[in-house]
């Protein structure tokens, strides 16, 4: 059993609580990986609301979510 996933789990939460301080004035409200208590769904109900509220409005142009993901390639 490879221990790695288990080090590195834990340097990611020792580093992301302390930087986390230093950088959340900065941080974007919509950015929803790496946040406390923040998930995948909460980024899917954002990105529903926000199509559903334009189709309220009666706009003729409908919408197109598109999605893109981005990986490190190398």
């Amino acid at each position: 059993m490879a221990l790695t996933s288990h080090l590195m789990k834990t340097l990611e939460r020792l580093f992301l609580s302390l930087l986390r301080p230093q950088v959340q004035h900065t941080q974007d409200r919509l950015q929803f990986a790496y946040q406390p208590n923040v998930g995948v769904g909460d980024a899917i109900l954002y990105m529903l609301h926000r199509v559903h509220s334009h189709l309220d409005k009666g706009s003729s142009t409908g919408t197109t979510p598109n999605f893109a993901e981005f990986w490190l390639a190398g």
